[in-house]
């Protein structure tokens, strides 16, 4: 035997590994016994105070605190103190002698008191670090148990996917992103590199989303650029109207309108909440309606509204687009969970195929159902196909519609979840583009598949659990 057998004969009779048991992933995850204290105390480890404040005891609470402070700005809109307009102000410079600002905030993580805020109702970022005194309302159910920093090296297909092709929808669509001034130093940079590996995992940290329950994984739809047949004219064929916004509708912050996103319109002197879709259709002579066509299928046009956009092909041959223009104001509501519920359509077999077909199969139920989502959307002319939120056009599987809340617009997103067809794993990184009124929470995303019938195909069957992990700019 040689020195080099022998050596091996040695290694092989003493690496002997122990069988050691797999840790349990029965309780994995952090999860506090109570969200709040534990957000509470990790305020307070860097000299804040975390307080749970009844929203009609803000002002009093806030006065009590601070009752010295004379210049004070608010976005907040259930806050009365703000006798200093920020907005107004073209140069932040003019914001220096701000003595407490009252802003929103989105959401907050228990385990390291971090705070999530989009700038909503606030022009100047400037605010947040140069007023004296901060106050950051949020609501307490929007505390998050963990956000948890995650090496690329561990996201499943990371580095297998198509990272060049994810960095050229990056490129545009971070440049309408109203995070622009988070994520413009990173923009500028994407417009000079064409390696996506690299700039990735240069300039960004990726975190994986938790709920509240501490789960990781959610729900993963999909959706897709329908295609209609109408007409600019009506007739006995193309009867069913697309709208425009409507002419009366309004938008104000009346307390009227509270719960229904501050749309309405004016009635006499009062401010009420706009038609219901049932109240819509009742009134086809309505004069404040004007149509941009007419399409010849009523269940078609309810999925456009509900995808948001989408093309008309009208009889002339001409392809119409049609682009997100409005709401009015009333909550969304899935018709699917009717389907559900009164055991029509199972929960494993529910798309938007099988309740196209249900619906056909009891035409005198048709309007009664669809109107159970009370939402109605409103278009306008587009001068090019699918449309998102962020006002650029959609990437067929690179784009996604998130609940900004949790996510900004115009963040890379790499998601984890699988084909509903082929059941094949699909692993991408997506920019977060769209919006959508089923589209809430934290792990919850809606895939963009295209345009024509292979899309609606997979979109109108897609209904996968999921994983999401945001990527933010590191500088």
């Amino acid at each position: 035997m040689t020195s080099k057998e022998l050596i091996l004969k040695n290694i092989k009779e003493n690496n002997i590994v122990k069988e050691v048991p797999l840790p349990s992933y029965e309780n994995f995850g952090i999860k506090f016994d109570n969200k709040f204290e534990t957000f509470a105390q990790m305020i307070e480890s860097v000299g804040g105070k975390a307080l749970v404040i009844e929203r009609n005891d803000l002002d009093k609470t806030i006065q009590e605190l601070y009752p010295d402070e004379k210049q004070i700005a608010s976005n907040v809109d259930f806050c009365s103190l703000g006798n200093f307009n920020s907005n107004a102000q073209d140069d932040a410079h003019n914001l220096k002698d701000i003595d407490l600002a009252i802003v929103k905030g989105n959401f907050a993580v228990a385990e390291n008191g971090a705070i999530w805020m989009k700038d909503v109702g606030n022009i100047h970022r400037a605010l947040y670090f140069i007023a004296h005194n901060i106050v950051i309302v949020i609501d307490e159910k929007e505390i998050l148990n963990k956000m948890q920093i995650v090496p690329f090296s561990q996201i499943k297909g990371f580095f297998d996917d198509d990272l060049n092709h994810a960095l050229e929808v990056f490129k545009k669509d971070c440049q309408k992103s109203q995070r622009y001034e988070e994520l413009k130093n990173v923009c500028q940079k994407a417009q000079h590199t064409n390696d996506g590996a690299m700039f990735f995992v240069s300039n960004f940290q990726a975190y994986k989303l938790y709920d509240n329950n501490s789960n990781d994984e959610g729900m993963i739809t999909g959706y897709y650029e329908p295609l209609l047949y109408g007409s600019l004219k009506k007739t006995q064929r193309y009867k069913y109207p697309v709208y425009k916004i409507p002419k009366d509708l309004v938008l104000s912050n009346v307390n009227s309108l509270q719960g229904y996103k501050n749309i309405g319109k004016k009635v006499g002197k009062k401010i009420v909440p706009y038609d219901t879709r049932a109240s819509i259709e009742k009134n086809p002579n309505n004069k404040n309606l004007e149509a941009i066509a007419y399409v010849d299928d009523k269940i078609d046009l309810f999925f456009l509204q509900v995808q948001g956009s989408g093309k008309i092909q009208l009889d002339t041959g001409e392809i119409l687009n049609v682009g997100y223009a409005g709401q009015n104001g009333r909550e969304y509501k899935s018709i699917g969970r009717y389907f559900i519920d009164n055991e029509i359509i199972s929960k494993e077999e529910i798309s938007i195929q099988a309740i196209k077909e249900e619906l056909l199969k009891n035409p005198s139920k048709i309007d009664d159902i669809l109107n159970i989502n009370e939402s109605y959307v409103f278009f306008k002319v587009a001068d090019q196909g699918a449309t998102g939120a962020l006002n650029t056009i959609l990437t067929p599987k690179r784009n996604i519609a998130v609940d900004r809340t949790y996510i900004p617009l115009g963040m890379p997103v790499f998601l984890n979840t699988q084909n509903p067809i082929s059941k094949e794993p699909i692993n991408k990184l997506t920019v977060a583009a769209d919006v959508g009124g089923a589209i809430k929470g934290e792990i919850r995303a809606d895939f963009f598949w295209g345009f024509g019938p292979e899309a609606l195909n997979y979109a109108g069957r897609m209904k996968e659990k999921g994983k999401l992990y945001v990527l933010k700019p590191k500088y």
